[in-house]
């Protein structure tokens, strides 16, 4: 296994994410397939959260 010291190395999370260059906009998610209970702290001027 090769680990990278990253949240992909955690067993059953899945990251992916999506971005528009035009629009200067993206999106990334974090998924837990059989669920999880996670918190957020969300900064910046322009979150959009």
């Amino acid at each position: 296994m090769n680990l990278s010291n990253a949240i992909t190395d955690v067993r059953g999370i899945e990251v992916g994410h999506s971005n528009n260059d035009e629009a200067l906009t993206g999106c990334t998610v974090i998924l837990c397939r059989k669920g999880a209970v996670a918190g957020v702290d969300v900064r910046g001027g322009a979150a959009a959260s």
